[in-house]
């Protein structure tokens, strides 16, 4: 890991199936409506194995749009793979992991770093923001729905 790199993890437990957080999470196109950061959110393409979308994120002034493959593996695991946006390089996964009865545990690892220095510390700030509350964003909205 670089000294520039970002790497996230977080892990929560729910009382929902892997399935249904799969789904949630997989619903990229909601997520303005409750993740903090998000502004926009577009789905390129979806299928049973492979999704393409694109965030874009803003806060104060700054806006960044990137676009990853989303690679489906129902429902224990989300790959996501950068195809563009300002990043030397983004690797990120989603896990799911079912707890019998009592629901399930959620995982996210990212690790970036942004393509050059000139998008600064606010860039940074801004996309470690997001990712930080990703996990906490969807627990929230897993226990809005009924």
């Amino acid at each position: 890991m670089s000294v520039s790199e970002i790497a996230i993890t977080r892990s929560a437990l729910v009382s929902r199936s892997t399935a249904e957080m799969f789904e949630l999470v997989c619903a990229v196109e909601d997520y303005p409506r409750y993740m903090e950061g998000c502004i926009g959110a577009e789905v390129y393409s979806r299928s049973e194995t492979e999704m393409r979308a694109r965030l874009d994120l803003g806060r104060a002034g700054l806006r960044y749009s990137f676009t990853t493959r989303n690679l489906l593996y129902r429902p224990e695991r989300i790959e996501l793979v950068l195809e563009e946006g300002p990043f030397r390089h983004f690797a990120g996964t989603w896990t799911f992991v079912q707890l019998g009865d009592l629901g399930c545990r959620v995982g996210l690892d990212l690790r970036f770093e942004l393509n050059h220095r000139l998008l600064g510390r606010p860039a940074r700030a801004l996309f470690a923001r997001v990712g930080d509350n990703l996990v906490e964003a969807l627990v929230a909205r897993s226990a809005q729905r009924p």
